[in-house]
């Protein structure tokens, strides 16, 4: 086993396989006896999205189907507001996907806390748990990151490798899966950046990446 473990990176488009290569690389340290840290940039959204919904914060499976049927079923939300002829002492119902709700409350409260404010959520989160480990296990551990979507989540990634002095390791997805999208939200523009210089599934991209951040 090596001594020291990696920092990894995935980037890819909406069904691209992100999950699924998390997923193997969760079962190539568990094969190998080696701990994982698994950091989330989506994470610090979820657990604000569970603490206004339900009061608390309330841990979710991301690599289950729920979360994944979750995040492309609708759901309708009553609220106290009317469109213009109606009447203003009714309430109206707003229908929203999952994954709207994820990235609508992740865009709206970056002008409040900071365009970093997620990147910050996660890396601090990641820092914290490996410092919490063991000097042994703190050594040998794998840090796995399952969606990069932002330049300052990769900024990042490599501020936890300094914290941590891991090698970062960042692999651009593109498996075609059923649930392949291609789309113009804000979220989805660094995946698309790296498919338009034709990099293809499974191609190492960390260069790449430090390039685009680096300007």
């Amino acid at each position: 086993m090596s001594l020291k473990g990696k920092i990894y990176g995935l980037v890819g488009v909406i069904g691209s396989g992100k999950s699924y290569q998390a997923e193997a690389l969760m079962v190539d340290a568990a094969c190998m006896e080696r701990p994982l840290i698994m950091g989330d940039f989506s994470e610090g959204i979820r657990q604000t999205l569970m603490n206004i919904f339900t009061g608390e914060s309330k841990k979710i499976d991301c690599t289950g189907t729920a979360y994944a049927k979750w995040k492309q079923l609708s759901s309708d939300i009553l609220l106290p507001f009317f469109s213009q002829g109606d009447s203003p002492n009714i309430l109206d119902s707003v229908r929203v996907e999952g994954r709207e709700l994820l990235q609508r409350t992740g865009e709206y409260l970056k002008p409040l806390a900071g365009e970093d404010v997620w990147a910050r959520w996660t890396a601090n989160a990641v820092t914290n748990s490996w410092a919490k480990m063991s000097e042994e296990d703190a050594e040998i551990c794998d840090i796995v990151f399952g969606s990069l979507r932002f330049d300052c989540e990769a900024e990042a990634i490599f501020k936890v490798a300094e914290a941590t002095g891991k090698e970062v390791k960042i692999y651009f997805c593109d498996y075609h899966s059923d649930s392949y999208e291609l789309n113009d939200h804000v979220s989805e523009k660094f995946a698309q950046y790296f498919l338009s210089l034709g990099c293809k599934d499974g191609d190492d991209i960390t260069e790449l990446v430090k390039q685009k951040i680096n300007g």
